[in-house]
């Protein structure tokens, strides 16, 4: 699998349009926010999108967001792969937290190590994100993972 930094529009375009196939948001995506901090289009040998993934670093804190996999490749791995490979860009940029919001997977990030918390126990630079302030709902199951 080969990890894409989404660096244009032409990128940004691509990303949006398989987080929404996927019934996941990207309102709040753009050019600024995919540059400054890291957004990654997977594909396999063939070219084929498998995946997407970002990370936004809030200081010593960051937010896993963004993770998707094409439903012809679930079952496969792929998923387990980009949040590893996030988890690791995310330990390389020196971050010592990693948070995420969801409506749809805890048990799948339950696996990969994260723990559910109150969503108030979040730090505060990221309760200001787009993603804590309007983008995800309330009702969206709050995680954390000390790396």
């Amino acid at each position: 699998m080969n990890p894409i930094a989404i660096t244009d529009q032409n990128g940004l375009d691509e990303l949006k349009e398989f987080l929404q196939s996927n019934g996941l948001p990207s309102e709040d995506l753009d050019l600024e926010k995919i540059q400054t901090h890291s957004f990654l289009l997977y594909k396999n040998k063939e070219g084929e999108l498998v995946g997407t993934g970002g990370v936004e670093f809030y200081g010593s804190s960051a937010l896993i967001r963004s993770v998707a996999v094409d439903t012809l490749f679930r079952g496969s791995r792929y998923g387990q792969k980009i949040v590893d490979d996030l988890k690791l860009r995310t330990r390389h940029k020196g971050a010592a937290s990693l948070f995420l919001l969801t409506e749809t997977a805890p048990d799948f990030f339950s696996k990969a190590g994260f723990k559910k918390i109150n969503r108030d126990q979040a730090p505060e630079e990221l309760k200001s994100s787009s993603e804590f302030s309007h983008v995800c709902p309330s009702t969206a199951v709050c995680m954390r993972l000390d790396l």
